[in-house]
């Protein structure tokens, strides 16, 4: 029987409600959705959120970084030859992170951090969650790729280590990631490793991704975080609100309520391709075509696109 109740919070209260139990918090993110990644940002980083929990764990960025990250975010050291766009070039999976909204999250996260040292709080502490790998050692496309399937274990171990300390964290990643479970025949998520692990310390939260609400959301005011573990909508299969799932048939088994935790509704949400990509100039092109070797071929499509943008700019 479909639950009737529809559980809804506001997402600012809902992360304060899990992050004050000590749990890990996973916000899925939708690549070249850039208004979403800005609303969720928007969200973790409001003074109410930072209260309770100031410890980030990223998908994005190589953890090479992660030493020049800290020094950039406390003020210590510049974006002197572009290093932050280096950051995210130096990614496994680079061409996720051209949208420039992810840029300004860094630039973002410094600012506020300077207004926090200032008022005697704590700085945020980011950390970079990606295997440890150096592009020249990468030959093949299968060298990449079994690279790439260590990035959810990866991202675990961050933020298996952080519950090892009792402490409370936020996760942004892809909304991918955070599933809790996967229709037969994909990997295991990082959600999926989570929900084995630490079930109990772990709140997952999908993003609306489409321009039609879910019929149980349509009268709901935004922005608000339905519970799906106590909601009609979990009963839901899982590919009523992952669209590139409706083609297939092992999604239908699984409900929303068997893979997240929460649905965060923002309002309509579309697919962009039109950013203004001049933050990227002065980069390697070169570097980048040679990467984009090992990729996918939508993958270096986007490549292209932004390769293309940054030279007629």
């Amino acid at each position: 029987m479909m639950t009737q109740t529809l559980a809804s919070q506001n997402p600012t209260d809902a992360l304060i409600t899990q992050l004050s139990a000590g749990k890990a918090v996973a916000l899925g993110d939708a690549h070249w959705y850039g208004d979403i990644f800005e609303q969720i940002t928007d969200l973790v980083l409001s003074d109410a959120v930072l209260a309770v929990c100031h410890t980030l764990v990223l998908e994005m960025g190589a953890r090479s970084h992660q030493a020049w990250l800290n020094d950039y975010l406390c003020g210590k050291a510049d974006n002197e030859a572009g290093r932050l766009q280096q950051l995210l070039l130096d990614s496994l999976v680079f061409p996720a992170w051209f949208a420039p909204c992810y840029l300004q999250f860094f630039k973002r996260l410094r600012k506020k951090n300077r207004k926090r040292t200032a008022s005697g709080q704590p700085s945020i502490r980011v950390l970079l969650a990606e295997p440890e790998f150096s592009w020249c050692e990468i030959r093949t496309v299968q060298q990449y790729r079994m690279l790439c399937a260590q990035r959810d274990q990866s991202l675990f171990e961050a933020v298996h280590g952080l519950q090892a300390e009792n402490q409370s964290c936020i996760v942004l990643c892809g909304a991918w990631h955070i599933l809790k479970q996967t229709p037969d025949g994909m990997p295991s998520s990082f959600g999926a490793l989570m929900q084995s692990a630490h079930a109990e310390c772990f709140f997952s939260i999908w993003p609306h991704m489409q321009m039609q609400a879910p019929a149980h959301l349509s009268q709901q005011q935004l922005p608000v975080l339905i519970d799906c573990r106590q909601s009609a909508l979990g009963d839901l299969p899982l590919s009523e609100i992952v669209p590139a799932m409706r083609q297939d048939g092992r999604a239908v088994a699984i409900t929303v309520r068997d893979a997240v935790d929460g649905y965060l509704y923002l309002g309509p949400q579309k697919r962009r391709s039109d950013y203004d990509f001049s933050i990227w100039q002065g980069i390697d092109a070169q570097l980048v075509v040679e990467r984009a070797r090992l990729l996918g071929e939508r993958q270096r499509m986007v490549v292209e696109q932004v390769l293309s943008a940054v030279v007629q700019g």
